[in-house]
């Protein structure tokens, strides 16, 4: 089966390893919630590997959606938000959950994941998420949220998401 990927950003900024299948995408290909204010987030050059750094912000909101024929019923995928909470505070005890669902009508599968500030890496933050239905449009959306508390939230920097098959 022929993989073609499909992502919204320069093609820098997203890397295909073919075994085992992962998809490792950078912050320019992301969808950052106020990503191009330079008031709320420091973002690196494109093409260039350093990580994201939110400066402030209340509504936090990163998503990214990956379209590729391999995503197909029967394989599960694993996707891994690699952060850093070294320089973060107003995190501890906040509601942070991740989301996945396949195909824009598919059902979200919802986790609270914990993030502490202080932490130079943080506990894992990822998600299993396994294909149950034929889905035609062969695309996974993902995404990691805190919009709940209306508190101001600082200091995370987010190095890239890894979507890896299992």
């Amino acid at each position: 089966m022929s993989s073609k990927p499909h992502h919204r950003a320069i093609p820098k900024e997203v890397e295909i390893q073919k075994d085992p299948l992962k998809w490792v995408l950078r912050p320019r290909a992301l969808n950052i919630a106020w990503g191009n204010d330079s008031r709320n987030w420091e973002m690196p050059k494109a093409g260039e590997k350093d990580p994201a750094k939110l400066w402030m912000v209340s509504w936090f909101e990163v998503t990214g959606t990956i379209k590729d024929t391999n995503i197909v019923k029967g394989k599960s995928f694993e996707i891994s938000f690699k952060v850093d909470m070294e320089e973060a505070f107003e995190w501890t005890d906040l509601p942070v959950f991740m989301m996945a669902k396949l195909g824009k009508q598919g059902k979200c599968k919802w986790e609270k994941v914990p993030l502490s500030d202080g932490q130079e890496e943080a506990p894992v933050i990822n998600m299993l998420i396994q294909v149950e239905d034929d889905n035609h449009e062969h695309t996974l959306y993902f995404g990691l949220y805190e919009i709940w508390s209306a508190k101001c939230k600082v200091g995370m920097k987010i190095h890239h998401v890894e979507v890896t098959s299992k």
